[in-house]
Order: structure tokens, then C-alpha cells, then sequence
């Protein structure tokens, strides 16, 4: 896996996580772009030091025919006892801010859901297989989209990423 290293203006990435009375600064992570993104990506690597047991990588999107620039995946830890956060989210070209905003909530799954097959066939499965494995809930912001599961999330929790220029 390459890590893309840009002179151009770059852009701060912070990551916060909110549980409920908890805060966890997850801005020290790892962000790379995957072999065969595009050459001038729409959210680009930051210079930030790795570390936390996150990472963050853009991908280009899979079906370009649908307005989807490409793919951000979140990936966070996973301790012994199974807790993990995984996501992807769709990025489109149209209406995204300067300043792009999103927040998602979350569920920290300790064990695999129980999925109905057919999910599997979907057409965009292969995208969602992360997130199938431990859902999220809901998302919201401009120029970004997600879907996951039905299960109920925890009250309160949530995964807000902020964009802005350095």
C-alpha cells in the first residue's frame, strides 16, 4: 500500500469520538491512500503521526456512474474483548463544502450481527462488507451518505470528522 505524499496545501484532519460523557481524540492516526486512487483526490493524506490504532484511507470509488468520487474508510482498535468501529462512507463530487462535516453513530459490537444473506448480494457488498461486520447506524452532513444496519445504537455516540485547511 502506497502512502501518497502531497506538496500541495493540505488540509488538517481531526477525528473526535463521543461515547456518552467520554471524549477520545483520535486525531493521530494514519491516513493513506490506497494503490490506484486517483491522482488528485477529492480528501488528500494529511502529515499526521500514526498511532492510535486508527486509520483512514480514501479510495477511488468502484462505480464512478453514480456521482461517488470514492471511499472513506475509518477503521478503529480492536481490544480482546471484540470491540471494534468500522465504516465506509461514500464521498460524491456534488456539494461538498469546503469545510466538510460528518458525523455517524455507532454501535462497538462484541460479537458478529446476524445478517440476513440477501444483504450479501447487493451489488455494492463488496463496499459495505466492512461496515456489515460492524454496522453503523446513521450519518449525516453535506455531500456524504451511509447506511448500515437496523440495531440500536448507543445513545449519545458518535464519530464527528472535521476537514479544514491547514
Amino acid at each position: 500500500m502506497r502512502v501518497w505524499d502531497f506538496t500541495m496545501p493540505r488540509r488538517h484532519l481531526t477525528l473526535t469520538l463521543s461515547n456518552q460523557s467520554e471524549v477520545f481524540d483520535l486525531k493521530y492516526c494514519d491516513l493513506y491512500m490506497k494503490e490506484g486512487a486517483p491522482e488528485d483526490p477529492l480528501i488528500k493524506p494529511q502529515d499526521l503521526p500514526h498511532g492510535k490504532d486508527a486509520t483512514l484511507e480514501f479510495s477511488n470509488s468502484p462505480n464512478p456512474n453514480l456521482g461517488i468520487t470514492g471511499i472513506l474508510t475509518y477503521r478503529y482498535g480492536e481490544t480482546d474483548s471484540g470491540f471494534a468501529i468500522s465504516f465506509l462512507v461514500p464521498v460524491y463530487h456534488q456539494n461538498i463544502p469546503e469545510i466538510p462535516i460528518f458525523c455517524l453513530q455507532f454501535l462497538p459490537t462484541l460479537q458478529k450481527p446476524i445478517l440476513n444473506p440477501d444483504i450479501l448480494k447487493h451489488p455494492n457488498a463488496d463496499l459495505y462488507s466492512d461496515m456489515i461486520r460492524h454496522p453503523v447506524h446513521s450519518a449525516g452532513g453535506s455531500g456524504f451518505h451511509v447506511t448500515g444496519s437496523s440495531m440500536t445504537p448507543v445513545p449519545d455516540s458518535r464519530l464527528t470528522v472535521t476537514l479544514t485547511d491547514a
